[in-house]
C-alpha cells in the first residue's frame, strides 16, 4: 500500500513503530539486568540496535514475510 508522507496512517504507523521498538529496548534491558553474570551492559541495547536488527531481520527473511502486508511512503526523510 503507498502512503503519502504525512497521512495519518503513515504517522500512525511510524508512531507505533517508535513505541514498540521503545519496548523492546526496555524488555531487553531488564532480561540483561536479571543475567548481570553475562557481564553486558544494559545501555549497549539501544533504539538503533533494535531498529537496524529489525531492518536485517526483514530482509533477510524477505519470502516468509512477503504474506504480510508492508506499507510504502515516498519520503526524503527515511
Amino acid at each position: 500500500t503507498m502512503l503519502t508522507s504525512g497521512c495519518v496512517e503513515e504517522v500512525e504507523i511510524r508512531g507505533c513503530s517508535i513505541e514498540i521498538v521503545e519496548q523492546v529496548v526496555e524488555r531487553v534491558r531488564g532480561l540483561i539486568k536479571q543475567f548481570p553474570n553475562l557481564n553486558i551492559n544494559p545501555f549497549s541495547c539501544n533504539a538503533i540496535v533494535v531498529d537496524h536488527f529489525l531492518w536485517d531481520y526483514r530482509r533477510r527473511h524477505a519470502q516468509r514475510l512477503e504474506k504480510f502486508p508492508f506499507h510504502h511512503v515516498r519520503t526524503i526523510y527515511y
